[in-house]
């Protein structure tokens, strides 16, 4: 099973929240040693350059980011500075469709090179070079988790949120705004239920109206009428 099929086969069949990190990890061709050598990937094309993706919060402290380019059949002249696979583009368009694009990860382990083609690849050579990253992994996992948690919180509705959401009816376009001014106005007022700035909204409207009263005041320091 390829990546892209095993990506849209996770995502159906475990319903993944929008939260969620992508991550490919995997081998790729490279002009230069050392093999086993680990990049992330900062950019990805096809090899027409007609397609392009820019995947993944960057982790430059953990190891060096560089280009890839996905192809369709496998090449024998890898350019200097460029990772050469044949499914990270595919995965990198398909992921970010589930996810936003800066929790879609891209990181490869060099292979091959120029001077040491492999015509193929064992199963037991590719653990081989995985084994030798694990404890960079670890870390770049950790640091996902942490982006993971802040998407989450980011993306969060309280359950305040859905009751209003099912008291009144909201256009798409209102649910957005709604969604965005109050996490606006968690900030500003933390301690006030939600319920008790809307009591008195009849309608979506009165309650964006409502919302956009109490942070102005806000922002003048007063209080609201």
């Amino acid at each position: 099973m390829n990546a892209t099929a095993a990506t849209s086969y996770i995502c159906g069949r475990y319903n993944v929240p929008a939260w969620v990190a992508w991550i490919n990890i995997g081998i790729a061709g490279y002009a230069q040693e050392p093999l086993g050598k680990l990049f992330q990937v900062a950019k990805v094309t096809d090899e027409r350059q007609t397609r392009v993706a820019y995947p993944g919060f960057r982790f430059s402290k953990l190891m060096p980011l560089t280009t890839l380019i996905t192809r369709e059949q496998p090449c024998n002249d890898y350019k200097t500075d460029t990772l050469y696979d044949m499914e990270g583009l595919a995965f990198a368009e398909l992921a970010s469709r589930f996810s936003c694009n800066e929790l879609t990860f891209l990181f490869k382990v060099v292979s091959d090179t120029n001077a040491k083609q492999l015509r193929r690849i064992k199963p037991s050579y590719v653990e081989k070079l995985l084994a030798q990253n694990m404890r960079t992994i670890f870390l770049l996992v950790d640091e996902v988790k942490e982006l993971v948690k802040e998407e989450k919180r980011r993306l969060d509705i309280s359950n305040d949120v859905k009751v209003v959401l099912s008291k009144f009816h909201f256009s798409a376009s209102r649910k957005f705004q709604l969604v965005q001014k109050y996490r606006r106005w968690k900030t500003a007022f933390p301690n006030t239920p939600f319920s008790k700035a809307c009591a008195h909204a009849k309608s979506a409207g009165d309650v964006i109206h409502t919302l956009d009263e109490m942070l102005i005041s806000a922002v003048f320091d007063r209080p609201s009428s």
